[in-house]
């Protein structure tokens, strides 16, 4: 008797990879446009303090996004 085929199941690791890759860059390119926008809320402290943190949280979820995806694909490969 012959042994049952396994189901073929897709694998979605790289299609993930690239997915967050993007979204990292994106939220990186953005945290640095609220960074560089935070120049025209100078006269306002609130503002000032909302958008660096806001700029500061989103470049660094973005560049840790990117590293996860660097050191998932590397030890992948």
């Amino acid at each position: 008797m012959s042994e049952p085929t396994e189901l073929e199941t897709p694998d979605y690791r790289e299609r993930d990879a690239a997915t967050l890759k993007i979204l990292g860059f994106f939220f990186a390119v953005l945290g640095v446009l609220v960074l560089v926008g935070s120049y025209w809320s100078l006269e306002n402290p609130r503002a000032l303090i909302v958008n660096l943190a806001s700029g500061a949280v989103l470049t660094l979820i973005g560049i840790g996004m990117i590293i996860y995806v660097r050191r998932k694909s590397d030890k992948n490969q």
